[in-house]
């Protein structure tokens, strides 16, 4: 880890941080947010209660909204109906509850950032109406792309499709049509935080326009996690993994119940965690296999389910990082943060997109050649056997995994990131400040 670099001259700059309080969005926006402070940044996070206990665990100022209205457990509540639902209608409920957040972030936000007297701001590029306090406060803020990168390109599939690359015309008809058919849901979900930004003067924003940054647009992927040929704005950044382990909440887990065999180490995340079929299919895809299965339910409400094929190690929550370095094989739901820590490791994958942009970062694990995928609308036992049989015995798919760890140890993501943050979004800051009168 690089020291702590000292403070520049006068008083540090004062970021603000604003992102799902979701462990796949708050696990990297807090790396990255407790990287700026090691380098002597002034951070606070805005956000709700349940979100406080990890981001003061990082060292991070916490500032709560909606505490009445996002009681802390209402989060939990929220995604154990989240976890029970897959495809278009997961799709759907996200954004439901996204358009509540804007809500919150709409009323709430400008007084909170002005009472902290604000500098800057980083924000998820899913925090449409964070981004719309920036631009009405006009504070100079980075996009965050902690999931997937969603930029739209009629080159590539949609993000929530799990479809094969091609270049073919006939592809890139269908990617086109895919964007046309999405944007009445684009529509619905813009349409009340739009009639804030027309009172605030502000553009509206459509499915070509989502606020993101024009300074800084981040992305935790690292540069070869992408299909090839895929179009950025000038201001896009890969930069690789943001990962801190000092930055996460301690968890115990039994690690005198490991056998010594090969492990697999299979989680479907925080969000999609009720579906016990798939859990349960999982479990008897790996009966037989000489290895350990290792199951994380990612929920401390996790219901107690009766025994699952083959007796797996069965934990609601696990040390991610430290098994990743024991696994063999990750089963996983494909959401990014699990995906890119496994190759962090060198562990190919066999992926189960469930939602949102779980599919397209199953498509790219399979094209580039670090695991294959079985979608949940197409899962059997049989179906995820072969997947497994076929990656832990094939050789090349861990060749493919152990090349992206060296490409995720050369790019240094989390320290170039704040080197991005730095050079883009704190001179701005800086070039904004009013100059001190002696």
């Amino acid at each position: 880890m690089n020291p702590p670099r000292p403070r520049d001259p006068g008083p540090p700059v004062r970021l603000g941080l604003v992102c799902p309080p979701l462990s796949g969005h708050l696990n990297p926006a807090l790396a990255l947010g407790r990287k700026l402070v090691d380098r002597g940044y002034s951070l606070t996070y805005f956000g709700v209660l349940d979100a406080e206990r990890a981001v003061r665990s990082a060292g991070i100022e916490f500032v709560p909204l909606a505490t009445s209205e996002y009681p802390l457990g209402e989060t939990p509540r929220r995604m154990q109906r989240l976890g029970e639902l897959s495809g278009w209608a997961a799709l759907k409920y996200v954004l439901t509850c996204l358009q509540e957040e804007n809500q919150v972030h709409l009323r709430e936000l400008p007084r909170a950032l002005s009472e902290a007297r604000m500098e800057g701001m980083i924000l998820d590029q899913i925090g449409h109406g964070a981004v719309s306090v920036a631009q009405h406060l006009g504070l100079p803020y980075a996009t965050a792309c902690h999931a997937l990168a969603l930029h739209a390109d009629p080159a590539l599939p949609p993000f929530n499709e799990c479809w094969e690359h091609r270049s073919t015309v006939g592809a890139r008809l269908r990617n086109q049509l895919a964007y046309l058919f999405g944007r009445p849901l684009l529509a619905w979900y813009f349409g009340s935080l739009n009639v804030q930004r027309r009172l605030w003067a502000l553009p509206p924003l459509h499915a070509n326009d989502q606020g993101e940054s024009p300074l800084l647009q981040l992305s935790q992927q690292p540069a070869g996690f992408e299909f090839p040929g895929r179009r950025f704005p000038d201001c896009f950044r890969f930069t690789g993994p943001w990962t801190l382990p000092d930055a996460r909440i301690p968890v115990t887990f039994p690690w005198e119940c490991l056998n010594g065999r090969p492990l697999i180490y299979a989680s479907l995340g925080t969000l999609q965690n009720r579906l016990y079929d798939v859990f349960r299919t999982i479990a008897a895809a790996c009966v037989g296999l000489d290895a350990q299965l290792v199951i994380s339910l990612g929920s401390a409400q996790a219901p107690d389910w009766p025994g699952l094929p083959g007796h797996p190690l069965v934990v609601k929550f696990a040390p991610q990082l430290e098994l990743l370095r024991r696994a063999h094989l990750v089963i996983t739901h494909a959401g990014l943060n699990t995906t890119l820590e496994s190759l962090r490791e060198g562990v190919p994958l066999v992926a189960i997109p469930i939602a949102n942009d779980q599919p397209g970062v199953a498509s790219r694990v399979k094209y580039l050649g670090a695991g294959e995928f079985v979608p949940v609308k197409r899962l059997t036992e049989a179906r995820l056997r072969v997947a497994v049989r076929k990656v832990l015995e094939n050789p090349s798919y861990r060749n493919v995994a152990r090349r992206f760890q060296q490409e995720i140890a050369q790019a240094d993501g989390l320290n170039r990131a704040a080197d991005l943050v730095e050079r883009f979004l704190v001179t701005e800051v800086r070039r904004w400040r009013p100059k001190p009168s002696f």
